[in-house]
């Protein structure tokens, strides 16, 4: 099963692993749509059809990045015996029904130094880090060639991709992957930050489980990502941009409330007007949810301008 082509996607691998970071938003929106039974059927079969989908890509990478995406949604999840026994069921079916070929694939991580698709890659990270470790500054965006292969790489006429997203984000090597590492790290703790506060109460409870499914859609794209060139992939992107405005939502949303309510007496000390009208000070607008949320994104797409 294979991507649309041209894309970041187009590989099997890299289609399995953006399905599994798909998959948590899927959940999220079936939980939201509480009252319509065809939305949620929908959602419902999409999410199945997913997973038929990663494991059919007989990827081993998804393999990986499943098992870990399975395990951290067990956690984040607050009905954890019930999704404890849908996952454990879904893996059995999932090991009853895949074909021999996907079992024979499977097996073959055993022995990977017999597999010249992990031993290919193994090389291509010791190159990386020969690289980081003659210069600094990497060896630029476009590094991977024979002549470089034969200056740093163990194997040099094996040339292969840096199929690790930290490998690809450090191309420029030290502070590329500095900086990318930074961003995951405080995309994850914004992300904490937003479930503790909002962990009690029924004000932000459809952020909070929104919140906890983009964690969940993290862990896909970091553990998956440790086999493939997804570092320039949009999606974790996006993730990083919705962790932002959740953040900034529940600021704005806790400063309305903090701010004290103006007085609605009539104005005093001489200040009566001939008709004796009350003088009344409007209160703050009350918005909804949807309607901060539009307000920060503006506020952020002017601040761009």
């Amino acid at each position: 099963m294979y991507g649309p082509k041209g894309s970041f996607i187009e590989e099997n691998n890299t289609l399995a692993v953006a399905t599994l970071m798909i998959i948590p938003l899927m959940f999220y929106l079936y939980r939201l749509h509480k009252d319509d039974k065809r939305i949620r059927i929908g959602l419902a079969l999409m999410v199945l059809f997913s997973i038929v989908s990663v494991f059919g890509s007989q990827s081993r990478g998804a393999l990986v990045a499943a098992a870990a995406v399975g395990g951290f949604f067990w956690l984040k999840t607050r009905t954890k015996l019930m999704s404890g026994i849908g996952i454990i069921l879904a893996g059995i079916l999932v090991f009853s029904f895949m074909p021999q070929s996907w079992h024979a694939r499977m097996d073959a991580m055993q022995n990977y130094e017999q597999d010249t698709s992990a031993m290919g890659r193994i090389n291509a990270w010791q190159y990386s880090i020969n690289v980081a470790s003659s210069r600094v500054t990497g060896a630029g965006f476009e590094s991977r060639s024979p002549a470089t292969f034969a200056m740093w790489a163990p194997d040099p006429k094996d040339v292969h991709a840096a199929q690790h997203l930290l490998w690809r984000a450090g191309r420029p090597w030290l502070a590329g992957t500095v900086l990318f590492v930074i961003i995951l790290f405080l995309t994850w703790r914004r992300l904490s930050w937003f479930i503790r506060r909002t962990r009690s109460g029924d004000e932000f409870a459809e952020q909070n489980l929104l919140a906890r499914m983009l964690q969940i859609s993290l862990i896909a794209y970091m553990s998956g990502g440790a086999f493939l060139s997804l570092s320039y992939f949009d999606l974790p992107w996006h993730i990083v941009t919705i962790a932002i405005l959740l953040a900034q939502q529940l600021r704005v949303s806790s400063l309305a409330d903090s701010r004290p309510k103006p007085s609605t007496s009539a104005w005093k000390a001489g200040r009566k007007s001939e008709s004796s009208e009350t003088v009344v000070i409007s209160s703050f607008p009350a918005y909804s949810h949807s309607q901060m949320l539009a307000r920060v994104l503006d506020r952020v797409l002017r601040s761009i301008r």
